[in-house]
């Protein structure tokens, strides 16, 4: 059963040897923004936590309410990512992407949104550090925060890179 669901009108469950099939169906005009798949292996337990559509009007004043961000100010500690015109001596990418990060963390919880900021720890050093703030906070939305270098190859920086991992993240 789907319960007082407002997403899922109801759900099949297909039992196999060594596997479990579950289906579930939409609501009609309903759809389905994201989903998490857990596994408690100590007491055999899956959870899937499924996201609704973020209900957003612009005209509001807090448009992001109920919108989870996980910000990532990209490298950290020991990793300090390009260095900066300078060299040594100038801002690296970390401490840009670091005060970037404030700023737009600043911009987007004005916006009403929850957001969750990785600590930058000498220990934040691979992305699943970062990343883990997020996945433990059911995050909306995964922003990882870079400024790439091109110094030296003749070109003139222009413009912003997007990189999504799925489709739906498009």
């Amino acid at each position: 059963p789907t319960g007082d669901s407002q997403l899922f009108s109801g759900a099949t469950v297909t039992q196999k040897e060594d596997s479990t099939l579950v289906e579930w169906y939409l609501e009609e005009g309903k759809s389905l923004w994201g989903y998490v798949v857990e596994y408690d292996d100590e007491n055999g337990i899956t959870t899937v936590y499924c996201k609704y559509p973020a209900q957003s009007d612009p005209s509001e004043e807090k448009p992001l309410t109920d919108i989870i961000v996980g910000l990532d100010a990209g490298h950290g500690g020991p990793d300090t990512g390009a260095l900066g015109t300078a060299k040594l001596l100038g801002a690296t990418e970390s401490d840009i992407n670091r005060a970037t990060a404030i700023a737009v963390k600043k911009r987007l919880e004005s916006l009403g949104a929850t957001v969750i900021l990785a600590d930058a720890k000498e220990e934040k050093t691979t992305t699943t550090d970062r990343l883990g703030p997020s996945e433990a906070g059911k995050a909306d939305f995964y922003i990882s925060l870079h400024c790439n270098s091109i110094s030296g190859n003749g070109l003139t920086p222009n413009g912003v890179e997007v990189y999504y991992y799925t489709a739906i993240s498009k």
